[in-house]
């Protein structure tokens, strides 16, 4: 039997699954793929805001044990509070989304925005991460791991675009 948790599935994988979907619209729909995939990502961090609403009211990922204002108590997890890291996760993803619709409607280079929104999601990824109950006792996290990854796999796949892009421009 595979186990989820075993895994780490924590969002992460969605939004692969979901920038996939994207290329490849994009791909299919050439003409309009730009924004197609801006479409797709500045809705996702709206989308990951969304779930983590769940995850306050469930329990699941939540942040280190903490005492402090707006600590949570959550019954099926005995004794002890922890750091609301999911209502930090909703506050900050939504911000994310706020920036991501104004990058989107501003600006006309929609890759760029894409880009943008992929490296500013990620990046906020890696930092709420510190706030979690999986992140104590550690340097860093497997997700901050992940993150760091991503990053790379974003600014590497930025720069193959825009080269593609040049040449197309130029040819």
């Amino acid at each position: 039997m595979i186990r989820a948790e075993a895994w780490g599935f924590d969002g992460t994988l969605s939004a692969v699954g979901l920038v996939a979907g994207a290329f490849v619209s994009a791909l299919i729909f050439r003409e309009k793929g730009p924004e197609i995939m801006a479409s797709f990502v500045t809705g996702a961090p709206l989308m990951y805001s969304i779930s983590k609403i769940g995850c306050f009211l469930n329990g699941c990922c939540r942040g280190y044990s903490y005492g402090g204002p707006l600590k949570v108590t959550y019954d099926k997890w005995g004794q002890g509070s922890f750091f609301p890291a999911q209502l930090l996760d909703v506050i900050c993803f939504f911000a994310v989304f706020v920036l991501a619709f104004i990058l989107a409607s501003k600006l006309k280079d929609q890759i760029k925005v894409s880009f943008a929104v992929m490296l500013i999601s990620i990046l906020s990824r890696f930092g709420v991460d510190f706030f979690r109950l999986s992140h104590t006792d550690r340097v860093i996290s497997k997700t901050q791991l992940l993150m760091i990854s991503a990053f790379i796999i974003v600014i590497i796949s930025f720069v193959i675009v825009t080269r593609i892009n040049g040449k197309r421009r130029a040819g």
